[in-house]
């Protein structure tokens, strides 16, 4: 699977692999470091933390955040983040360059990996929309970009301008525009949503290199069968529209009293394709907010991946704040009242 890191110094000598062999002009993606010697990498690698952190810069640039993109555990690309907008960058190229190894090229690893860049950017970004560039005859490009919404404002000078808005989080207020409601599981529901969290638990698995693509779907299964079989309460329930009734999701919970709190905890929630970005998480965990206010529970708690960083920024907007770590999990808790 398809994830991205922050330049760093444990991932040195993958990122100086890839570096030294990044063209030092392909379509537009510039890297001064073509070719760069191994003993000179270490300073070229400080120059990119420092960039971000705006330490540094040339007159008129502004912080650029570099990061690697890697399929599962091999390192196939790079992005570069640049975090606001100068007149230049606005009439040039814009937020976002990325660069995939040829070998990898033409199988969808740009589009996921575009995808992703968006959405670390979300945060930094202070424009409404992502300007992004790319040379009029690299159709392959564009088509990345169109993939993720994007959408061609302009040509000029053999040079293609496109423009990708950013998310309206604006749903996330839940002002009545979405309700839903729970309903038990019968077998057939009962499957389909174990299946849904089995293969989004094995991505996730991958994407945060705690198994191989080959064996995640295995080790998901093993792991959230032996979960549901603990001997707590496990519930499960279909996510359906509170209007229509139709099916959007699938949640799986626990009420858990120990001696000192007492909370409810998100196993796992998801959300069906199609139905995603419309309200329907938010909806679903302010109606478990509350069942566990009329249980006498104050508190909420879940898991993210480090890697699922859209999942983990919708939870912070909602209040939750992380309260520990294991690994690359984040645990997240909410007081509620």
């Amino acid at each position: 699977m398809i994830h991205i890191r922050e330049a760093n110094f444990d991932d040195i000598e993958a990122e100086w692999r890839l570096v030294k062999s990044i063209p030092a002009d392909e379509n537009g993606y510039i890297n001064p470091w073509y070719n760069v010697e191994k003993e000179n990498f270490f300073s070229a690698l400080y120059e990119m933390l420092e960039a971000a952190d705006g330490i540094g810069l040339p007159e008129g640039y502004v912080p650029e955040t570099t990061l690697f993109i890697w399929k599962d555990f091999e390192l196939i690309g790079q992005a570069k983040v640049r975090h606001y907008l100068t007149e230049a960058l606005r009439h040039g190229s814009g937020h976002i360059g990325y660069w995939i190894a040829p070998q990898y090229r033409g199988k969808g690893f740009g589009t996921e990996a575009l995808r992703l860049v968006l959405e670390y950017a979300e945060n930094i970004v202070p424009e409404d929309e992502f300007y992004l560039r790319a040379d009029k005859g690299n159709a392959a490009s564009v088509r990345i970009m169109e993939k993720n919404g994007g959408r061609i404002v302009g040509e000029d000078g053999g040079k293609v301008f496109v423009r990708i808005k950013k998310p309206d989080w604006s749903i996330l207020n839940n002002d009545g525009a979405r309700t839903v409601r729970f309903s038990d599981t019968d077998a057939e529901t009962d499957k389909s949503s174990m299946e849904a969290f089995t293969k989004h638990y094995a991505r996730m698995l991958t994407e945060n290199g705690e198994a191989s693509e080959g064996e995640s779907l295995a080790v998901s299964r093993e792991r959230l069968t032996a979960l549901r079989n603990n001997g707590e309460e496990n519930i499960l329930r279909v996510i359906e529209d509170g209007a229509s009734g139709e099916t959007v999701g699938y949640i799986w919970y626990k009420f858990v009293s120990e001696e000192a709190r007492k909370f409810a905890y998100t196993v796992y929630i998801y959300i069906l394709e199609g139905r995603r970005d419309l309200g329907y998480g938010t909806a679903a965990l302010k109606a478990l907010e509350t069942l566990a206010l009329e249980k006498g529970f104050n508190e909420m708690r879940l898991c993210v991946w480090e890697s699922n960083s859209s999942a983990e920024k919708l939870y912070k907007r909602l209040g939750y704040e992380v309260y520990d770590t294991e690994g690359k999990k984040r645990y997240l808790r909410l007081n509620i009242k």
